[in-house]
């Protein structure tokens, strides 16, 4: 898919390029190319790039861009044709790929050799796609840290107080893009199941920019053994069309998890983060004893995060993002691009110290490393 920035003063969709010589030449790539929804309409209404209709068509149908996710193919193509800005040729160009992949997945085999019109209904929300759920959830969780305050032994004597915005969290879970899910499990529904003693309190929601709930947080808190903290982001905070203007929690989001903190003295205290985009959460690298990171963990999520807790899954998940400290905003332009330029962008060029790198994912195993080699016939 090629989206709506340019490249080098090139439109994504336009850019031959990066489309036909790099990714069909020199990667082989024979598959089929298709824009964003609206990135073919941005070449000429925010690129600037074209200056008619018919022209646009023109360099993205060239340029290698064989379909259109919206409208403007359909709206304008065949004008382009009809005044010789396209030719047949270009239209078979582009047409060729997208026939062979339907080809290749048999859609004009005979019906009765067509694997994909033999998936029944009953093969939607079927037990198999649930575990699988289930598996993706707790494998894709990152434990961040761990003094080893985690696993918990869930035993119902155990007083486990669950608090913060994302605690109770349901919609939220399945991120940006998302079905109908059949169920779903926050992670207070996950905890409460594992068999403590579990008290809750909301706190404030994700915008936190309001304390009024923060006494009842720190009531039960005081009565808990460990207290649990669901922090983060939600749609509101960070989705397409919709960027952050800062990487710290949002509103008083740290100001509820600080006065717990305080409240609970050195019991036990487990931040849950819930975010897709990288999250400054210094304070509690220094100050929580235990930190998972689960991204939007889908229908089974609150499942998946009270395995980890309590120990039915040893967490493996890896950060599959650099988290920068806060300022890291001030330091560098939004609209800089450059990945080199200071601070630089990512774990490969980021010149400054993380909160947590690129990679970084801790487990409830120890591993230590043995190195075999042979010396005259003998291994050692």
């Amino acid at each position: 898919m090629c989206s709506y920035n340019a490249v080098n003063g090139v439109p994504s969709c336009a850019n031959n390029v990066i489309q036909n010589q790099i990714v069909r030449n020199e990667w082989d790539f024979s598959g089929f190319i298709v824009s964003d929804c609206g990135a073919i309409n941005t070449i000429m209404a925010d690129h600037h790039y074209t200056n008619t209709t018919e022209e646009t068509v023109q360099v993205a149908l060239r340029a290698g861009t064989n379909l259109n996710c919206g409208g403007f193919y359909q709206k304008y193509a065949m004008e382009a044709y009809n005044k010789s800005y396209i030719t047949e040729a270009d239209l078979a160009n582009a047409v060729g790929p997208l026939f062979g992949q339907r080809m290749a997945l048999g859609m004009f085999d005979p019906t009765h050799l067509q694997p994909y019109l033999n998936i029944s209904t009953d093969q939607i929300n079927s037990p198999a796609h649930q575990a699988l759920a289930l598996d993706a959830a707790r494998e894709s969780i990152v434990l961040l840290q761990n003094d080893g305050s985690l696993p918990l032994s869930a035993e119902s004597s155990l007083k486990v107080a669950v608090i913060g915005p994302n605690s109770n969290a349901t919609e939220t879970m399945q991120g940006n893009y998302h079905g109908v899910a059949p169920y779903l499990i926050s992670p207070l529904m996950g905890i409460q199941d594992a068999g403590v003693t579990s008290s809750w309190a909301f706190g404030c929601d994700v915008a936190c920019s309001d304390s009024g709930g923060f006494a009842e947080a720190v009531t039960i808190a005081k009565g808990a053994d460990v207290v649990i903290v669901v922090m983060g982001l939600d749609h509101g905070q960070e989705r397409e069309g919709h960027d952050r203007n800062v990487i710290t929690l949002p509103g008083m989001q740290l100001d509820l998890m600080q006065e717990v903190r305080e409240a609970i003295g050195g019991r036990p205290l487990v931040l849950v983060l819930m975010s897709g985009g990288p999250v400054d959460i210094s304070w509690a690298k220094s100050n929580a004893n235990a930190i998972l990171w689960t991204g939007y963990p889908g229908q089974s999520g609150g499942k998946a995060i009270a395995d980890v807790i309590f120990g039915k899954f040893n967490p493996s998940g890896r950060l599959p993002v650099t988290y920068y400290p806060g300022d890291y905003v001030n330091q560098i332009s939004f609209f800089n691009m450059s990945m080199r330029d200071p601070p630089g962008r990512t774990y490969k060029f980021y010149t400054g110290t993380p909160v947590f790198e690129f990679g970084h994912g801790l487990s409830y195993i120890s591993f230590s490393r043995v190195c075999l080699g042979v010396s005259f016939g003998r291994l050692y």
